[in-house]
């Protein structure tokens, strides 16, 4: 390996874990803000827990963040770490350690996952639940939808010229190896609550959009060699549509975006998702994306 080369993929993998990190910070200040100051509490354990149930990437490099910002606040002594029968520990605000230990002592408390919510909180979570079953069930009809759907931005935008296009630009020997592939799917499903924490700081809600519902839109292709199998490519040529707010995007991690883009205007392809769905004739699916973005 190139020396160079290998030291540029170090330091890559090395922001990668920073960027994590940080997230596991805000996790740990929005846990503090949200949760603790407000007479919540949970276990080092169901911290860990719902890390994971997030799906935040590299969980092992967020939860090293999130313990590294809870210790900056228990030398602060912001933040008491208590002990519990089953080895686990507990963080609670230094406010209510003593009343939190009584309860303990007591028998009062066998649930370390803070249960005291208002009716308006318990409100706010049952309409975000429903309204993530809502999205669940679009997505699945919408997969179910795709066959139409890739018909119609063939149609629209070849698939061969697309690739075409962009391997001219990008001056690269490629070919498509189908047409059209249409993906929904969804990990997060949004809304300000996650379990017991308030998900208000919008650094937070940046992070979790990794992971927030969308439909992808991508041609495969597989680079032309002289000799043996070239390079696959399951999104060569590939865009998507946020479902909550409906516009199309382009990564802006690929260094084609500004060209793709180009190309997608010079072909009229619906800029947002339930213009899309009007010209694939799903008008039923229109509907349900009017209802779930309400």
């Amino acid at each position: 390996m190139n020396k160079k080369h290998g030291d540029n993929g170090m330091g890559v993998i090395s922001q990668m874990l920073e960027r994590r990190q940080r997230v596991g910070a805000i996790v740990a200040d929005e846990f503090f803000e949200s949760g603790l100051k407000r007479k919540k509490y949970a276990t080092l354990s169901g911290m860990e827990s719902f890390i994971r149930h997030n799906h935040l990437q590299d969980a092992n490099a967020v939860n090293s963040g999130f313990l590294g910002r809870m210790k900056e606040y228990i030398d602060a002594g912001e933040v008491l770490n208590i002990s519990v029968d089953d080895g686990d520990i507990l963080f609670v605000h230094r406010r209510e350690a003593d009343d939190l230990t009584h309860k303990i002592q007591n028998g009062q408390i066998t649930d370390y996952i803070a249960q005291e919510s208002n009716p308006e909180e318990q409100d706010l979570k049952k309409t975000q639940e429903a309204k993530a079953r809502d999205v669940s069930e679009f997505i699945g009809r919408l997969n179910r939808a795709s066959n139409v759907i890739c018909y119609c931005l063939e149609k629209m935008l070849p698939a061969e010229n697309a690739i075409k296009q962009l391997a001219h630009h990008k001056r690269q020997r490629v070919a498509p190896t189908s047409g059209w592939n249409i993906n929904a799917r969804c990990s997060y499903t949004g809304g300000s609550r996650q379990g017991f924490i308030m998900v208000d700081d919008p650094a937070l809600i940046r992070c979790l959009q990794t992971d927030n519902p969308k439909v992808y839109a991508a041609i495969p292709a597989e680079q032309k060699r002289l000799f043996g199998r070239g390079s696959n490519f399951r999104g060569y040529f590939a865009f998507s549509y946020n479902i909550y707010v409906g516009d199309i995007q382009v990564s802006e991690h690929r260094d084609d975006a500004r060209y793709i883009r180009s190309i997608l205007a010079g072909r009229d392809i619906p800029a947002t998702l339930p213009a899309l769905l009007e010209a694939a004739g799903c008008e039923e699916l229109v509907q349900e994306w009017s209802k779930i973005t309400e």
